[in-house]
């Protein structure tokens, strides 16, 4: 069963993703970007950033307002 997020930490996980779209798109690694722009800024772990970058932070906002919470 996938772990369920608050509104509060999607739009973190949104975040995060935008900012390593950012970077990605100049053609820098994952680890790179990882280690110089996304830990300084969040202080999330590594395997915290793996899957913050898998959750479909946007759909799952989405289906929150749809149900109105």
């Amino acid at each position: 069963m996938p772990k369920r997020y608050n509104k509060n930490r999607l739009q973190v996980i949104m975040r995060v993703q935008e900012e390593f779209m950012k970077h990605a798109r100049s053609g820098k690694t994952t680890t790179y970007i990882y280690k110089t722009y996304i830990y300084p800024q969040f202080l999330i772990g590594r395997n915290t950033f793996y899957r913050y970058l898998a959750t479909p932070a946007k759909r799952e906002l989405l289906k929150m307002e749809e149900e109105g919470a």
